[in-house]
């Protein structure tokens, strides 16, 4: 008898919590990379999301009916230390299950599992910014 189980997909899961960041209006946000408009890079206030190593999955990849558990880095850029923690702020807003919309999934709950102490100056690129990183975890559900 043929089941109706498939692969859990990460990039259905990746996708919806973009879109919650993307849904912030002051500042773009880049898929794993700094965002861009046309082919030119654009300078802060941006954010960056990616997903990293770690998270759980309470059954077999193949199995679409378990509960997974990814963790996302959202790296907030700013062109001062108190923008970067604004725009960090802000992206920690839309950071709960109610704003996360998962094809065939419902995010049941997110955590914060780490943070940075504050922002952080990078002057090894041409005009410094300053950069504060958060880690969630976005636990899932099968709906």
């Amino acid at each position: 008898m043929p089941s109706d189980r498939t692969t859990v997909l990460m990039k259905p899961i990746f996708d919806g919590v973009w879109d919650a960041l993307d849904a912030i209006t002051q500042f773009e946000t880049g898929r794993n990379e700094r965002p861009k408009s046309g082919n030119e890079l654009l300078n802060p206030p941006y954010a960056v999301l990616s997903i990293i190593p770690g998270g759980d999955q309470d059954g077999p990849l193949s199995d679409s009916q378990v509960d997974v558990t990814i963790r996302f880095r959202v790296i907030a850029a700013g062109k001062s230390h108190s923008e970067a923690l604004v725009v960090s702020d802000m992206c920690a807003a839309e950071m709960k299950p109610s704003k996360i919309t998962i094809t065939g999934r419902t995010v049941r709950r997110i955590s914060k599992v780490a943070a940075s102490s504050g922002a952080d100056r990078d002057d090894d690129v041409a005009t410094p910014i300053f950069f504060d990183i958060q880690i969630y975890e976005v636990d899932t559900v099968p709906t």
